[in-house]
């Protein structure tokens, strides 16, 4: 079992590195097109973005420190700051599970357990990734044959973001099959509204995100707000299902710019996914690095509900 576990491993790290060196081919290949675009980033709006990006962090944890709270465990700011963003960076490794381990050992020194560390993390997740296919799908794909698609999974998908009992209930099910013990208290409605709420806070922030610098590019600017919303949404959400890229390197790139094809040129939205993606990067470093320097003060104890 470990020897299979350190082959799966050590494939995914191989594909991961291939997915990354195709992205700089490709990226390479279209350079001479994308550079012209890549001048005309106005400083102000590029700063605006990222401002963007950090408060659409700063959104997701505190969306999976309410999950937390909701689990039993309440942290304070400080801490949840320190044990979100420093293992955040663990997405860049490829595989899905490095965020989790990460934050499993850095809930345990903050007095967490880390079963329910884990399972903070996989419902955080899961909540997130239902919230932004929510606020993708309309924009993206309801036009023509497309719209009734859409509708199905919003109507398959909002039941599970609302109703706590049915939430639970799967979430319980996917935890028998790990053979881990059920959660330890019900979810309530209004602790998953607020973590669904903040989720969404993040996800509206990734898109304004974009939509700063489509605009920059020369894109309409009412036109590309839900545009660009729902793009980045949906780009995401698979950049993240895609577990073998690394911080859904390549997927991203290339699902924003099909959903950015409407209001943007192809070598026009290449720019804006190049910087999009460094701009990401660079909070996710700035964030974890923060979160480095938050000590924990022995009095601080998390509190249980």
């Amino acid at each position: 079992m470990v020897e299979r576990r350190r082959v799966l491993a050590w494939v995914r790290i191989v594909l991961g590195v291939a997915v990354a060196v195709g992205v700089v081919l490709a990226l390479a290949d279209q350079w001479p097109r994308v550079r012209p675009h890549l001048a005309r980033f106005d400083v102000p709006l590029v700063v605006s973005a990222f401002l963007a990006v950090l408060v659409a962090l700063g959104a997701s944890m505190l969306s999976w420190r309410a999950v937390l709270t909701e689990l039993g465990s309440r942290l304070p700011l400080r801490d949840a700051a320190r044990i979100y963003f420093v293992g955040q960076v663990g997405k860049y490794l490829p595989g899905s599970v490095w965020p989790a381990l990460v934050q499993m050992e850095l809930g345990r020194s903050a007095g967490v357990p880390r079963s329910r560390m884990g399972v903070s993390f996989v419902l955080a997740l899961a909540l997130s990734l239902l919230t932004g296919a929510v606020i993708g799908l309309p924009s993206v794909l309801s036009t023509g044959r497309y719209l009734l698609p859409a509708l199905g999974i919003i109507v398959l998908v909002l039941p599970v973001l609302l109703v706590p009992r049915l939430l639970g209930a799967v979430l319980d099910r996917g935890l028998r099959l790990l053979r881990r013990p059920p959660l330890e208290r019900p979810l309530t409605r209004r602790g998953i509204l607020k973590v669904v709420g903040l989720s969404a806070i993040g996800w509206v922030a990734y898109g304004v995100q974009a939509w700063l610098l489509a605009v920059d590019l020369g894109a309409p600017l009412a036109q590309t707000l839900p545009v660009a919303v729902g793009a980045y949404a949906i780009a995401l959400v698979l950049g993240v299902v895609v577990v073998l890229a690394p911080a859904g390197v390549g997927v991203r790139e290339f699902m924003l710019v099909v959903g950015l094809a409407s209001v943007l040129t192809g070598n026009a939205a290449t720019a804006l996914a190049i910087v999009s993606r460094a701009l990401v990067t660079v909070a996710d470093v700035a964030t974890a690095a923060m979160g480095l320097l938050l000590r924990r003060p022995a009095a601080d104890k998390v509190r249980g509900r």
